[in-house]
């Protein structure tokens, strides 16, 4: 029987309207917080006296029940129950009678869905921010064990400037803690209590909401009953900052997946990682680093999938908001599966010191001969006009810039003395960006220190509490 069915009596519902209106495919896992709202409701009943305390021990009794038989399978939820709710109550009825019926008062599925959902959302996000955190232990794992692996800095796909490996890993570390730092925010944010806000106008009965908030682990209750069951924008805010992520590891997967070419070989897959071709017997794919890259594209189309859906509904509950689910689940289930995958390619990762390096361009260190230029007084607009004419001068030569003469260097600038032949070792020159920040291992060291501090604060590293 359909929750609504009282108003249209024996009417058979369309098939393929059946088919469309039926969310019980999507929203099936939330039984356990249908299961546990449903309880904290019966006691909110028992406390205004429309249930009685041996009703509501029944009642309790027959949503366990009901949450075994759906945990092992032995309940079928099929589509003519249309979604978990009808279900729940559906199969209550059954198994405790009148007491089961008397469940739904004062509140509507409006309420409920919502409930049940940032109930589930409150959970997803802290194992997602787990998951965060694990990913970031594994980079600094990698940071640690190859301090001193120098590799060429890239800006639009060319060789910039030095940097040490380290300092990627490390960077990866940081926009991960900004995507934490989301995750925390939008719980904070959807940490309010829909239930007791009926269809949209309040409920009529005499709840006590704040105390049903504290019992089900929300903040506070919803302050207006209107918004709490028409309000999605915590939909979109948690889509919003799981593409971000998942864009995020998209771009560190396409790193990853460059360099483990033949071509660069800075580092190496686990095969566990990789497939190979059907065709060529020589190949290993980085399918699982592609598949990250997929599921970032499919996570900008779902949020853009999102925002269109709810763009123009007018205020209170509309059949469109049903389409909020699938969605953000299967975002949620990217975001747990993408994670997992890079935290191991973080963990497995062959680094080929010796490649990184050999695979500097002498060019890149340009910048500190114009950064000497500059501590001797020159401005750097004329800096960086003299050693671009140096640079060019040694292109046209065929010289790189680390065997270039003395008299080479001073043709442009008289300023570049003895010291700036020195300076044209990219070890030097990486150390003196020792800055808050930079590149230096210093300045890294100082970046793991934190980072890890900050994890061992969420349980991680406390084996090296005593330590770093």
């Amino acid at each position: 029987m359909k929750l609504w069915q009282a108003r249209l009596g024996q009417t058979r519902i369309d098939p393929e309207f059946e088919e469309a209106n039926a969310s019980i495919g999507v929203d099936q896992r939330l039984f356990r917080e249908e299961i546990e709202v449903n309880i904290a409701w019966a006691m909110a009943l028992t406390e205004t006296g429309v249930l009685r305390e041996t009703e509501r021990r029944r009642v309790v009794k027959g949503l366990r029940q009901i949450e075994a038989e759906i945990a092992s399978g032995a309940l079928p939820l099929t589509i003519d129950q249309e979604d978990i709710h009808t279900a729940v109550e559906n199969r209550l009825v059954e198994l405790v009678g009148a007491a089961g019926g008397k469940l739904r008062a004062g509140r509507s599925r409006n309420d409920l869905v919502v409930t049940d959902l940032k109930l589930y959302l409150k959970r997803a996000l802290a194992e997602i921010a787990a998951r965060v955190d694990t990913t970031q232990a594994a980079a600094i794992l990698q940071a640690e064990a190859h301090p001193r692996a120098l590799m060429p800095g890239y800006t639009h796909m060319r060789q910039a400037q030095p940097i040490l490996f380290a300092h990627v890993l490390m960077a990866l570390v940081s926009g991960l803690e900004r995507d934490r730092e989301r995750l925390v925010d939008a719980t904070r944010r959807l940490d309010r209590l829909p239930l007791g806000s009926g269809a949209l106008a309040g409920t009529g009965l005499p709840i006590d909401r704040e105390a049903l908030a504290r019992r089900l682990d929300f903040a506070a209750p919803a302050e207006n009953s209107l918004d709490a069951v028409s309000d999605r924008d915590y939909v979109l805010e948690v889509a919003s900052v799981l593409a971000i992520l998942l864009n995020r590891l998209s771009r560190v997967a396409s790193d990853f997946i460059l360099w483990s070419t033949q071509e660069f070989g800075f580092v190496g897959m686990d095969p566990s990682l990789e497939t190979g071709s059907s065709l060529m017997p020589q190949k290993r794919n980085p399918d699982s680093l592609e598949l990250v890259r997929a599921r970032a594209g499919r996570a900008t189309g779902q949020v853009a999938g999102l925002l269109a859906t709810f763009k123009g509904l007018s205020l209170g509950y509309q059949k469109d908001l049903q389409e909020d689910k699938a969605p953000l689940f299967d975002l949620l289930d990217s975001t747990r599966l993408c994670l997992g995958i890079m935290r191991r390619c973080l963990e497995s990762l062959e680094v080929h010191e010796e490649r990184m390096r050999s695979g500097l361009d002498p060019f890149t260190l340009a910048t500190d001969l114009a950064d000497h230029l500059v501590e001797k007084g020159v401005p750097f607009r004329e800096a960086h006009q003299a050693v671009a004419n140096l640079v060019t001068h040694c292109e046209k030569r065929g010289v790189p810039l680390h065997v270039a003469r003395l008299g080479d260097l001073q043709r442009f600038s008289p300023a570049l003395d003895e010291e700036a032949l020195r300076l044209l070792d990219p070890d030097a020159g990486v150390a003196r960006r020792a800055s808050t920040g930079g590149t230096a291992p210093v300045a890294v060291r100082r970046q793991v220190r934190a980072a890890r501090r900050r994890l061992r604060r969420r349980g991680l590293f406390q084996e090296a509490a005593s330590g770093s």
